[in-house]
């Protein structure tokens, strides 16, 4: 089986997103689009972030560099 993740890892994403001020509707989408998922529309911050816990849990290992640097693409100001 494939190896998803670890907690220690989870929480390095949130951080960074946290640091990014990264609404949990952004991160879900670069989650999706790291794991190749079609994109989603979300009606609450609630429910993304739902879908983002979630998907954090069986995050495959080998997607954690994509998803971190999706965050640190979408981080504004970075490239000033």
């Amino acid at each position: 089986t494939e190896r998803v993740i670890t907690a220690k890892q989870r929480g390095l994403i949130n951080a960074r997103a946290n640091d990014a001020s990264l609404d949990p509707r952004v991160l879900a989408g670069i989650i999706l689009f790291a794991s190749g998922g079609d994109p989603r529309a979300f009606d609450t911050d609630d429910e993304a972030e739902d879908f983002v816990n979630r998907a954090l849990q069986r995050l495959p290992a080998k997607l954690m560099d994509d998803v971190l640097k999706g965050i640190a693409d979408a981080t504004p100001g970075e490239a000033a």
